[in-house]
């Protein structure tokens, strides 16, 4: 049976609810913006509001470390808005199961998903710099450096294209990663810094706090452990607030790589263990990979080789897993050095 229409009182309602969940969203308020979106599925058939509710939920619950139910939601939104003939509403749904797949892991299904929703998005220049952006993450995550900024400067300039505060934050966010991962510091500084400052105009705080987590790991590549404490701790306090549970990991595996270089081991160790725990049950590889890496490096330095052995070995397959080439060197070759003695 097809998607009936509900009455028009309820689509005005639906469509006040999907703002008042989106204004929500933006602040930080997940069970409320839940609520709103949750309420908008039981109260309207109408395609666009019922498939746009259902990835914005799915969403919600993918920050949430709730995998099975927002791959579910997302995958209703992309049936919901298929049936309806909203190919940018497919898309959108499309690219979040792409993200999601991506973040456990799977860089082929979300390559594979990501070009399946740009070719849904045809001439729709914000769908086109959300989509080139993420393509642009997994060249990035696979070394592939001249792709990822092609993909990312046709993020940006889609984005600029629209005025759209909020994916120019994102772009200048990846921009600012590619920079780092190459080790140009003040160029990714600048990158984030624009990317923290759209955000914020743009009231999303979520947004803000990852563009100021990522400032305070250039801080500490800058050995600027103080500003690099301080950075990582208001990240997590936003994370915390806006039950962000993958970023949250990040900024624990921050925080513990800060306190390492301070020279306090067991605060590092301790911090370094949550995030790896949280990655783990959040299945977010990249970030576990990277946590087991530096909780790695402190055993070591600790003289603990057989516990470092066994962390590295942990990273090199969650490395391999996400075809991230940098990354696996490193460990590859810290592998060596521990079993040569």
């Amino acid at each position: 049976m097809g998607i009936q229409l509900g009455s028009a009182a309820d689509s005005a309602g639906a469509e006040q609810l999907l703002r008042e969940g989106r204004y929500h969203d933006l602040g930080c308020r997940p069970a409320e913006a839940m609520e709103c979106y949750a309420a908008v599925i039981d109260i309207t058939g109408e395609p666009r509001l019922r498939a746009e509710a259902l990835r914005r939920l799915g969403v919600l619950h993918h920050l949430r470390a709730e995998p099975e139910l927002a791959r579910e939601l997302c995958h209703r939104s992309c049936e919901v808005a298929e049936q309806a003939g909203a190919e940018d509403l497919a898309a959108d749904a499309c690219n979040a199961l792409a993200g999601f797949a991506l973040e456990r892991g799977d860089l082929k299904e979300a390559q594979a998903r990501y070009r399946h929703a740009l070719g849904l998005a045809v001439e729709n220049p914000t769908l086109i710099g959300k989509i080139e952006q993420n393509l642009g993450i997994v060249a990035n995550i696979r070394g592939e450096w001249t792709d990822a900024l092609q993909h990312y400067s046709r993020s940006l300039a889609a984005y600029e294209a629209t005025a759209d505060q909020r994916g120019c934050a994102y772009a200048h966010h990846n921009l600012g990663m590619i920079h780092a991962d190459r080790k140009r510091w003040a160029e990714a500084d600048r990158h984030y810094q624009i990317s923290q400052t759209l955000a914020v105009s743009a009231g999303d705080r979520h947004l803000g706090g990852i563009a100021l987590m990522n400032r305070a790991e250039v801080r500490l590549a800058q050995g600027d452990l103080e500003g690099a404490r301080a950075g990582a701790e208001q990240a997590l306090a936003i994370f915390t607030e806006v039950e962000a549970r993958r970023h949250r990991a990040g900024a624990h595996r921050l925080l513990g790589m800060v306190f390492r270089q301070r020279g306090q081991l067991a605060l590092a160790e301790s911090h370094l263990r949550s995030a790896l725990e949280m990655a783990a049950s959040a299945c977010c590889p990249l970030i576990e990979a990277d946590a087991a890496k530096e909780l790695a490096i402190l055993y070591q330095a600790e003289r603990r080789p057989g516990d470092a052995l066994g962390l590295l070995m942990l990273a090199r397959e969650l490395y391999g897993q996400l075809e991230a080439r940098v990354d696996l060197e490193e460990v590859e070759e810290r592998i060596g050095t521990i079993e040569r003695g």
